[in-house]
């Protein structure tokens, strides 16, 4: 058994062309991992918005709706600059009150944007969750959307089910193999040993690669609030914090990863073709993505293509 599984990693993964490709998958993720960043699909200045959220901290309340309300009105009054000049034509301001109000009206253009999100937020907060806490939200939701199957472990694990299913088909020893006398059984239990240990490990590594990269290019560091503070993520199935949240989504992509190899061996073992085997892997991920567009909001943070669809998650 040992002489078999020593044979077949050295066939599979214990080579330097396997081994140059996987240093090549792992860069190639690292490089994705910095690219693939979507965006909120919002018109909102992050800075301004972190800004002022940080000026009305803690959980909901009447007041702080009411004042979002106040600073809407006062800054879509003095957008127009000529409004204010001509108020001011009329006396209506002092010099001071003009000086004032002609700093503001120079980012109204940008913050009326901010505070009108504010408002949908706490309106979701009055209406459907009443335990809501603001925090700078953005950059959590760009991170949950960009979480999806890892794509170069993916790859890599294509290759190494191809190596070991589908070159004795290629080279001709299948026939070999099923009349040895541990061609069936023991060889099998190798190679699937030898599969599904490097999916799982590639998978947490490529999991964990992606989150210490997403933790440094984003500002995810609310673990403790909750994730249905998120007015976006109020179609998710449980109420719970944002860290046990990001946990549970990138334990359900790992899964999906280990389900996945299951598939990829089956296929191969059926097509017994390198470039089928591609190919359908491709068509797989594929549907992941296209299934996406057709299950519930509340469904869509849990399936496997979902880091396709980026803000789709929360439209």
């Amino acid at each position: 058994m040992n002489k078999i599984l020593k044979f077949e990693l050295k066939k599979s993964i214990l080579n330097i062309k396997a081994l140059i490709f996987l240093v090549v998958m792992l860069l190639l993720k690292v490089i994705l991992a910095f690219v693939n960043i979507p965006q909120t699909g919002r018109n909102i200045n992050e800075n301004l918005y972190k800004k002022v959220i940080s000026e009305m901290p803690g959980g909901y309340t009447q007041e702080k709706r009411d004042f979002v309300e106040e600073r809407l009105e006062y800054f879509s009054d003095i957008k127009d600059k000529n409004t204010i000049e001509y108020n001011y034509y009329l006396g209506k301001y002092t010099d001071e009150e003009y000086r004032e109000i002609k700093n503001d009206s120079l980012i109204a253009e940008k913050i009326i944007p901010v505070y009108s999100y504010i408002r949908e937020k706490y309106n979701y907060y009055h209406e459907e969750y009443p335990d809501g806490r603001l925090f700078y939200d953005l950059d959590v939701q760009k991170y949950i959307a960009s979480i999806g199957m890892e794509f170069t472990a993916i790859i890599f694990i294509a290759y190494i089910v191809c190596n070991i299913f589908c070159n004795d088909y290629r080279c001709r020893t299948d026939v070999l193999i099923k009349t040895s006398y541990y061609g069936r059984k023991k060889l099998f239990e190798c190679r699937i040993l030898i599969t599904m240990s490097v999916a799982v490990v590639l998978s947490i590594v490529s999991l964990l690669l992606d989150y210490l990269i997403k933790s440094r290019l984003f500002d995810i560091n609310y673990y403790n609030y909750s994730i249905k503070s998120i007015m976006e993520m109020s179609g998710f199935t449980l109420d719970i914090s944002v860290g046990n949240a990001i946990l549970l989504i990138n334990i359900t992509k790992f899964i999906y990863m280990i389900i996945f190899s299951f598939i990829l061996i089956g296929i191969s073992r059926v097509l017994k073709n390198t470039y089928y085997v591609f190919l359908a892997g491709a068509g797989l991920v594929l549907f992941t993505y296209i299934l996406s567009e057709f299950v519930p909001k509340a469904a869509r943070f849990f399936l496997p293509g979902a880091g396709l669809t980026g803000i789709k998650l929360f439209i």
